[in-house]
């Protein structure tokens, strides 16, 4: 059972010399007494995991000697401390998963120790403070799924230090900094989820340790900057409003394994400088105006498990570099303008679960060999020029929900 009641009884005064206390994953509620201040050699505390509610005590700033003050996972409410700033020797500092409202102090950019910042799940509200800038020690910081609005501000680009930075599910707007380049260190980014416009920032390129970022549910506009290369794991860039065609430069990103780009206004072919992305597991292309043929290179995926260029303007027949999928799960090429016969390897990929050709202009007999692996669950080839009898693939097939 662990530890359960309130801290109101807890004799703070007693304890003058105390410079560790945890008391987390416990049951313990009611409010944070204001009498902690009176634990002035204090240096870690830790609260997390409880039921504790209402406000943090403004008094917890008057503990000037905490390094590291751990409050998430509550139901804490009202504003963040107006004086945080004051606790200068804070390394680490997190208040997320609870009900907290009102706006980031600008005290806060006073920390300059700091090198983790938990603000994540809350409801803040009002814009991120300029003298964020004077955080140059941050490594992580998390402000994501709260009620953010206005810019990132250009002092963003002084976090030079900055490893890790989540701003996604808020309702930041305006342009991506070009200072977003000065992040040197910067592994992941997410900015996704946000009313941000204007294109994405060429200083991109200047990011060359980023492994993930994730820029989707926007409005950003223009074209796939060509300096946008690096060592980028997953790249996820779907539902903006990007347009022109997409660099062949992208090819170089040899240990992307994600790639989504739909729902934008790309256009013209896909490059064949894709062969090389031999690490990708997923690609999604669909909804765009991507034009030409699937290049045959694509065969060179052999670890990909998903496959979308649906809704989109290609042409040709579906290239027989498809037979290398091994591993292919869902692959969607419905409302295109493919033509020539469904190739008989596609019965080969045992490991299809979704299969879609519909709105095409694909003729010949479904392939007999459907279903080999009997995973094969969503089928669709409506809407083409296919001739002769249902596959008997599909007739016998047990795992099939829909035809």
């Amino acid at each position: 059972m662990g530890l359960q009641g309130t801290l109101k009884s807890f004799n703070f005064t007693s304890f003058p010399d105390l410079v560790h206390l945890r008391f987390t994953n416990f049951t313990i509620f009611g409010t944070i007494p204001s009498q902690i201040s009176s634990l002035s050699k204090l240096r870690f505390l830790a609260l997390s995991y409880n039921q504790l509610n209402g406000e943090i005590p403004s008094e917890i700033t008057m503990v000037t000697s905490l390094q590291f003050l751990y409050l998430g996972v509550n139901h804490l409410s009202g504003s963040t401390p107006s004086g945080i700033g004051k606790i200068s020797y804070l390394i680490e500092l997190d208040v997320s998963y609870n009900n907290l409202s009102g706006s980031i102090p600008a005290s806060l950019g006073d920390l300059y120790n700091l090198t983790y910042l938990g603000l994540q799940v809350n409801a803040l509200s009002g814009s991120i403070p300029l003298e964020i800038g004077g955080l140059k020690n941050l490594s992580v910081l998390y402000m994501y799924k709260n009620s953010l609005t206005g810019s990132i501000p250009f002092t963003f680009g002084n976090l030079t230090k900055l490893t890790t930075s989540y701003l996604y599910k808020n309702n930041l707007s305006g342009p991506i900094p070009l200072e977003i380049g000065n992040l040197a260190s910067l592994v992941e980014l997410d900015m996704s989820e946000n009313l941000l416009t204007g294109s994405i920032r060429s200083t991109f390129g200047n990011l060359t340790k980023l492994t993930y970022l994730s820029l989707y549910k926007n409005s950003l506009s223009g074209p796939i900057p060509l300096e946008m290369v690096g060592n980028l794991a997953p790249l996820v860039d779907w539902e903006n409003l990007l347009t022109g065609s997409i660099p062949s430069m992208i090819g170089n990103l040899t240990k992307l394994t994600t790639l989504y780009l739909y729902k934008n206004s790309l256009s013209g072919a896909i490059p064949l400088e894709r062969g090389n992305l031999a690490s990708l597991i997923e690609l999604d292309m669909s909804e765009n105006l991507l034009t030409g043929s699937i290049p045959s290179t694509f065969g060179n995926f052999t670890k990909l498990t998903k496959l979308d260029l649906s809704i989109n303007l290609l042409i040709g027949s579906i290239p027989h570099s498809f037979g290398n999928f091994s591993k292919l799960k869902q692959l969607y090429l419905f409302d295109n303008q493919l033509s020539g016969i469904i190739p008989a390897f596609i019965g080969n990929l045992k490991s299809l679960v979704t299969l879609q050709f519909s709105g095409n202009n694909l003729i010949g007999n479904l392939p007999q060999q459907l279903c080999v692996g009997g995973s094969l669950s969503y089928f669709s080839a409506s809407d083409n020029s296919l001739t002769g009898p249902i596959s008997k693939g599909l007739i016998n097939c047990t795992s099939l929900l829909r035809v």
